[in-house]
């Protein structure tokens, strides 16, 4: 994962910069998201989780269960520590770029990127809609978070 990281950075970097050079980038993004979910797979599904109830992935699991529940709370706890921080600081930085010249997002639909922006739900309706054009990548992501408590005992 960390070489696809380093290629997708220099091809962002190239191809905003006056080489313009095209490594094909936006190859390796499928893959990524392919071995984010086997690593968290591997992580969590080492375990044996009983099936959940509907929407179960919202409630803490019980100790005493066999076979446990995979705790959802605590999942969700841990993935929003290491993504959401960093998310939302780059996120304000971005607002004051937003009414510069020449910028990518139309100041129309500034309003209701914000909201999407604000719960982290910017590709979830098709159009990635966002303040800061890499965080489309952390919306995606969490998407595929919010549906793994609910997939692995499957």
């Amino acid at each position: 994962r960390g070489v696809m990281a380093v290629h997708i950075m220099l091809f962002h970097s190239f191809l905003y910069s006056k080489l313009q050079w095209h490594l094909i980038g936006s190859a390796h993004m499928p893959l990524f998201f392919i071995l984010s979910g086997f690593v968290l797979a591997l992580s969590d599904g080492a375990k044996a989780f009983g099936r959940m109830p509907f929407c179960g992935e919202l409630y803490t699991a019980p100790v005493y269960e066999q076979p446990p529940r995979m705790d959802g709370w605590a999942f969700y706890r841990r993935r929003f520590a290491r993504t959401v921080p960093l998310y939302y600081i780059s996120n304000l930085m971005c607002v004051p770029l937003v009414y510069l010249p020449g910028n990518f997002l139309h100041q129309d639909r500034a309003p209701f990127t914000y909201i999407l922006t604000l719960f982290g739900v910017t590709t979830w309706l098709g159009a990635p809609m966002s303040i800061n054009g890499p965080s489309w990548f952390v919306s995606t992501l969490w998407f595929f978070y919010w549906c793994f408590p609910a997939l692995l005992p499957v």
